[in-house]
C-alpha cells in the first residue's frame, strides 16, 4: 500500500519536534542502543582498502571476561554472525565494538591502525541497532523515521501504518520501523538480534535488506539465533563461555 506524499506544511513540524526533543538528545544517545558515530565528513576515505579486525576481544562485564577472546576481519561485503545462547556474552561483545562499553582486552583496527569508536579522525561509520529502538512513542512512524535519519535514506517508509503514532504499534512493526532508519552509507552494521518479533515476511524484508546493503559493500555483524542471509555469511563464531 502507498500511503500520502508528505507536504511542505507537514514537514513544517519538524523544527518544532526537533526543539522539544534537542534537550534529551545526549541522553539518548547514551542510553538508547543505537549509535551512528564518526562521520565522515571532510576527512580521508579509510574504509575502500582497509579492513576492520577484531583481535582477541572476550565480552567482559565489569572487569571479568563473560566469553574466551574472538577475532575475525572484515573487508568490504564480509558478514560475520555471533551466536550463542541466551546470557553467552553477544549483546555486550557488539556494544563494546560499538563504543558504548569499553573493550579492556585486545583491540580493534581498521588496517594496521588502532580503531577507538568516536575517533573524530577515522571516517569509519557505525551504525548499531540494540535491544532497545530509542524510537519516540509521542510520534508517528515517520516522524521518528524523519528524526532519526534527517530524511535520508535507501528504504522510505511509505506505508499509511507510518501515519500512526508509534505508541499503537506491535513489537515486530517497531523492530521494522527501526531497520528502515539503518543507514546505508555506513560502513558497519552491528545488529543484535534483528529479527526479534519479527513474521515471516518481515524475517524475508530483513534478509533483502541486509543483502543489499552487503552487496553495496557494507559490512555486519549480526548477534543472532536464526539463519539470516545464510549465503553472505563469511563467518560464524559460537562464543565460549569463561570455563572457571
Amino acid at each position: 500500500a502507498t500511503g500520502r506524499r508528505h507536504d511542505s506544511k507537514h514537514d513544517s513540524n519538524y523544527p518544532v519536534l526537533l526543539q522539544l526533543l534537542c534537550q534529551s538528545a545526549c541522553q539518548r544517545y547514551n542510553s538508547y542502543d543505537r549509535v551512528l558515530s564518526n562521520q565522515k565528513a571532510n576527512l580521508p576515505d579509510m574504509t575502500e582498502t582497509f579492513v576492520f579486525h577484531c583481535v582477541n576481544v572476550p565480552a567482559m562485564r565489569g572487569g571479568v571476561a563473560l566469553t574466551e577472546p574472538v577475532s575475525f576481519s572484515l573487508a568490504k561485503g564480509d558478514y560475520i554472525q555471533l551466536r550463542g545462547p541466551n546470557g553467552s556474552g553477544k549483546s555486550t561483545l557488539l556494544r563494546q565494538i560499538a563504543g558504548l562499553v569499553p573493550i579492556e582486552d585486545g583491540s580493534l583496527s581498521l588496517g594496521e591502525k588502532p580503531y577507538r569508536p568516536h575517533d573524530p579522525d577515522i571516517s569509519f561509520q557505525m551504525a548499531y541497532l540494540g535491544h532497545r529502538d530509542g524510537l519516540h512513542g509521542d510520534l508517528t512512524g515517520y516522524e521518528n523515521w524523519h528524526l532519526l535519519t534527517g530524511g535520508k535514506s535507501d528504504d522510505k517508509p511509505i506505508d499509511p501504518l507510518y501515519e500512526r503514532q508509534l505508541s499503537s504499534y506491535s513489537a515486530g512493526q517497531r523492530q521494522r520501523l527501526s531497520l528502515l532508519t539503518l543507514s546505508f552509507d555506513a560502513d558497519l552494521w552491528l545488529l543484535d538480534e534483528p529479527s526479534s518479533s519479527l513474521d515471516a515476511d518481515n524475517l524475508l524484508f530483513l534478509q533483502e535488506l541486509m543483502t543489499r546493503y552487503l552487496t553495496k559493500g557494507g559490512r555486519i555483524i549480526a548477534a543472532t539465533h536464526h539463519d539470516l542471509a545464510q549465503n553472505m555469511v563469511k563467518q560464524s563464531i559460537t562464543l565460549q563461555k569463561v570455563t572457571l
